[in-house]
């Protein structure tokens, strides 16, 4: 289920505009994770799921290395910047582009840098040469300065407090695209007897004890 945040206001994703130009290089650079993103967002909406989710099934997050690791909140208005980020950007990656960017923008190129490459590597099992791992560190360089211009635009416009709770969402959205859009990385599959064995038997256990608290298991 897609939990949401309140319904934001427009104001709050127009403050802290600031002007960036992008090349045509940095647009190559974003526009395979992005695309790839949008893509896994759109088969999300028709179907309830997307190939490259995080298993929570097979893997829950309370069983992972750090406990208590969170699958992200879902923000309507910050996937809807998104939708349109990339229809600006779509088709239009050979020329000079200037745009009036949030940092949820800013961060959101970056995001999609730094997925493109996972996607290009597990999904589309391309080896990276040096100049395309320099080029990408690069853009993300080029970027992140944009933002940290960005970020001082909006706590300027409408405050540190607001920033901090616009940041907060941000990273829960970010949070859950990862898991439920963008979740390239290989992921093991429970195939060995014991370990089968033992979620089966978990399992029974939990229904138990939903169905009588009071029974020993």
């Amino acid at each position: 289920m897609i939990a949401k945040y309140p319904n934001m206001k427009e104001k709050e994703l127009e403050t802290g505009v600031v002007g960036v130009r992008l090349t045509p290089v940095q647009l190559r650079v974003i526009w395979p994770g992005l695309n790839a993103l949008v893509n896994s967002y759109l088969t999300n909406q028709e179907t309830g799921s997307s190939i490259y989710s995080y298993n929570f099934r097979l893997h829950p997050l309370q069983d992972r290395p750090r406990p208590g690791k969170n699958p992200g909140t879902f923000g309507q208005t910050i996937m809807q910047r998104i939708l349109e980020l990339w229809k600006k950007l779509k088709g239009k990656t050979q020329r000079r582009l200037r745009l009036r960017m949030t940092f949820v923008d800013l961060s959101a190129c970056i995001f999609a840098v730094r997925i493109g490459r996972e996607y290009e590597r597990h999904v589309q099992e391309k080896k990276h040469k040096v100049r395309e791992n320099l080029e990408a560190k690069t853009v993300i360089a080029s970027l992140e300065r944009q933002l940290k211009r960005a970020r001082r635009a909006y706590a300027a416009d409408d405050g540190e407090s607001a920033y901090k709770e616009m940041r907060a969402r941000w990273f829960a959205h970010l949070r859950w695209m990862r898991m439920h859009l963008a979740y390239f990385r290989p992921q093991r599959i429970k195939t060995q007897p014991r370990l089968l064995q033992r979620m089966v038997v978990d399992q029974a256990c939990k229904i138990g004890k939903s169905r009588d608290p009071e029974a020993k298991v």
